[in-house]
């Protein structure tokens, strides 16, 4: 029998090769889903799971019982959205209860009384973070300067009183979520690789989504019918549509029709204007009624006018 032989140079070169692959570090889920952000669950590595469980970070699990069991907690037509973005519906209950852990080990080390609800504590826990949030010189004006069509011929002197406690609580929840956002890095997250990139597909089977990925930039406009500020946005947006059509995407969301949309893009005062750019990655966003001239800026900016 002929022995073949493998020239030295080339087996160490295989061996070297096999070598990095083997530790090359698991992807994360903002690098497998792309589309999802910088999210609570951005830094979880995919990996795999047992049988059932969905996602595993310390000694918090989730499991695909428990997400369904949450998603028949909710109303029917928020439970059909919740059924097509049973990925948004994991980092939801794993933010809730990682967030109850972080909690309760905050208030044993400040002595703060265990017996209130779980909500009363993460509230105050979230609290505590954004505690030392301020509202600097130069936060009021910028503001008021940027909404001022939506403020009816009020003057600044007039607003400071609301305007000083609408952008303080504005700020404090935007220190909150960014503090969130960084869960799992403060808490070694993994999720289970095959589902995730199975419901990664069906969640952005929706009209943003389908924007993002359009190689466009696109201004997505989260309002709701009723809503005053909202009706005054909506012939600039048909105007610029018709106009900028195939060169942006320009979009209506009703956050009360599409719940789960609104929250995925953390909608909490309309109208709201986000806006995308090429790669579909958020670059901006504006609350309150945002003139067409700016938004022709903004777009132009993008590549879109």
């Amino acid at each position: 029998m002929r022995s073949t032989r493998v020239p030295l140079a080339l087996l160490a070169t295989v061996v070297c090769a096999t070598m990095l692959h083997a530790a090359a570090p698991p992807r994360t889920l903002a690098q497998e889903c792309r589309l999802l952000g910088a999210g609570p669950l951005a830094s979880a590595r995919l990996a795999r799971l047992p049988a059932g469980m969905l996602l595993r970070a310390g000694s918090v699990t989730v499991t695909a019982q428990d997400v369904d069991g949450e998603i028949a907690k909710a109303s029917a037509d928020v439970r059909a959205q919740l059924e097509r973005s049973r990925l948004f519906a994991l980092e939801l209950l794993a933010v809730k209860r990682l967030l109850a852990v972080e909690a309760e080990q905050w208030a044993k080390a400040t002595k703060r009384e265990l017996q209130e609800t779980e909500t009363a504590r993460v509230q105050a826990y979230l609290g505590s973070v954004a505690a030392g949030v301020t509202v600097t010189d130069a936060d009021l004006p910028r503001f008021f300067v940027e909404n001022k069509d939506a403020f009816g011929g009020e003057s600044f002197e007039q607003l400071r009183p609301r305007l000083t406690r609408y952008v303080l609580r504005q700020k404090r929840e935007e220190a909150q979520q960014q503090y969130v956002n960084t869960l799992s890095e403060r808490v070694g997250t993994e999720v289970a690789e095959t589902w995730v990139r199975t419901q990664y597909r069906h969640l952005i089977d929706n009209p943003v989504d389908r924007a993002r990925l359009s190689r466009r930039p696109s201004l997505v406009d989260f309002g709701a019918e009723g809503c005053i500020a909202c009706e005054t946005m909506a012939p600039i947006l048909t105007l610029l549509g018709d106009e900028l059509k195939g060169k942006a995407n320009v979009l209506f969301v009703d956050v009360r029709k599409e719940q789960v949309l609104g929250s995925r893009f953390g909608v909490r005062t309309i109208p709201l204007q986000v806006f995308f750019d090429r790669n579909g990655k958020e670059v901006f966003r504006h609350v309150g009624v945002f003139p067409e001239a700016r938004i022709r800026a903004k777009l132009s900016e993008l590549g879109g006018g």
